[in-house]
């Protein structure tokens, strides 16, 4: 994307901020457990989604796959009936022939793949449009019904593009921010729980008598 393009687009989507949708989303409470168990749903529905996308991507393109590869194979082993002859003629020709066979058969992986990864998207775009979405479970109770029309549609869409992005990211991607997410929070805990014993601490050697029962008090014969 070009440069002015990415500007263009950029000031397009203020206009809109600032026009159709200037009220922010109320988010709810934040909760950890929630997330992790929202990343993990999306990390099973990808999981699904590869295996389908293997039928399909199997159907279609594994046929041709491999014609391309029993040619590869051929032009390779006359190469090396040529080399074993000794003509220079034919080792020419059997290397320009077995060049663009493999030219031939990079170029349909490739194709493969970018045809997967478009499928992959549509698949998750399907799936977050039926109701699996990541975004409106981070908002507060009745937070979509509170904004415009506009804004409310505008945000599930956002959200149903978004989703069906990460589904279509793959099973290993999400796995990697389950586990980003989960040493995040596990650090902070530490965190924490090192923070508050520290404090402890502080507070038991300012008043050390307070350890003892009846501390603080008097002597008796006061």
């Amino acid at each position: 994307m070009s440069k002015p393009l990415t500007i263009a687009l950029t000031l397009a989507c203020l206009a809109v901020t600032a026009l159709l949708t200037p009220l922010p989303l109320a988010l709810r409470d934040f909760d950890p457990s929630d997330t992790a168990r929202t990343l993990t749903v999306l990390f099973v529905i990808s999981l699904v989604l590869e295996r389908a996308l293997e039928v399909f991507v199997s159907t279609w393109r594994t046929p041709d796959m491999r014609t391309i590869s029993m040619a590869t194979k051929r032009a390779r082993r006359r190469l090396h009936e040529a080399r074993e002859a000794g003509e220079v003629a034919e080792i020419r020709a059997a290397t320009e022939s077995l060049r663009a066979r493999e030219k031939a058969e990079q170029e349909y992986r490739s194709a493969t793949h970018v045809f997967a990864l478009r499928l992959g998207y549509l698949f998750g775009i399907a799936v977050s449009m039926v109701g699996i979405r990541t975004f409106e479970g981070l908002l507060a109770p009745g937070a979509i019904a509170a904004t415009s029309p506009f804004q409310s549609v505008a945000f599930r869409a956002v959200d149903v593009l978004m989703t069906g992005g990460v589904i279509a990211g793959g099973s290993d991607a999400i796995h990697k921010i389950i586990l980003l997410f989960t040493s995040f929070m596990d650090a902070t805990t530490l965190k924490v729980k090192a923070g508050a014993g520290r404090g402890v601490e502080e507070v038991t050697a300012e008043h050390p008598d307070e350890r003892a029962p009846g501390g603080g008090g008097g002597s008796s014969g006061e």
